[in-house]
């Protein structure tokens, strides 16, 4: 939260119109004049008055865009704020007018018109996150190997699905008949590139030995009865299986199987 003992944040539909520079007319009475330069933030730069202020817009997420939700009146920008009020979410700065569109069912180029345009055969799902943001799946129906896929979702600015709890690994699971009309065997972004220390995409490690391992930080896992087991054929790469629950499975990273892609989005 952008705070500043210089700051007086109004709300931006009770600004005037004569806050700007050039538009306070000479001709107000001195109660007009007084209370417009109360509008003034009280410690703004010494002479500075109402007549030769600026709107200036909070840009909470530091992306270089306002939000028209929050404004400063002051004769220079008080800090984390700026001059435009264009950003459409000004709670993530992945969203903004400069942001390429994604295949993530948002506006992230807070334009409208633009079309989304998506991989082939990849659905977006949106959905909420317990720390009250929106998380963003993308469920791709090709058969790929883990490190084509993990190639796809980093060019929607996504990574290979982390699932930390069991609702969300009961969701995605039930997810899959909706996306794929089946549940098949699934790709997630776990993997152990140093043998037997299982590490998700963002490089957070959840488990380590094989079947008879232990959690790290207790982290959650949902491997079935006897895996990981490494299978003798580097099997350094998990899936959800195609049962009802998923369970995971270690598998070769070369195979080519459905895959699901997130983007968390800010609260």
């Amino acid at each position: 939260m952008i705070s500043s003992p210089r700051l007086q944040l109004l709300p931006h539909l009770s600004l005037l119109v004569l806050l700007s520079c050039g538009e306070h007319s000479s001709s107000l009475d001195e109660a007009d004049a007084s209370a417009v330069d109360a509008m003034v933030t009280p410690d703004a730069d010494p002479g500075c008055t109402a007549d030769i202020a600026q709107t200036f817009f909070a840009d909470q997420d530091g992306d270089g865009y306002g939000s028209p939700d929050l404004v400063a009146i002051d004769c220079t920008a008080p800090e984390g704020f700026v001059e435009n009020d264009n950003d459409c979410d000004d709670t993530d700065s992945r969203n903004n007018p400069d942001a390429p569109e994604i295949c993530d069912g948002l506006d992230n180029d807070c334009d409208a018109a633009t079309t989304e345009t998506c991989p082939d055969n990849c659905l977006p799902q949106l959905t909420m996150s317990p720390n009250g943001g929106t998380k963003v799946y993308l469920f791709c129906n090709q058969g790929l190997t883990h490190a084509a896929a993990a190639t796809v979702c980093e060019g929607e600015s996504m990574e290979m699905v982390r699932v930390d709890d069991l609702e969300e690994q009961s969701y995605l699971s039930a997810q899959r008949v909706i996306a794929f009309g089946v549940r098949p065997e699934t790709w997630i972004g776990a993997s152990d590139p140093i043998e037997n220390t299982w590490v998700w995409a963002d490089g957070t490690g959840f488990w380590q030995g094989r079947a008879n391992g232990t959690p790290i930080d207790d982290l959650f896992n949902f491997w079935r009865a006897g895996e990981p087991n490494d299978g003798g054929n580097n099997e350094d790469c998990a899936l959800m299986l195609d049962s009802p629950n998923g369970r995971w499975d270690d598998r070769p990273c070369g195979l080519g199987r459905r895959f699901i892609c997130e983007r968390s989005e800010a609260p």
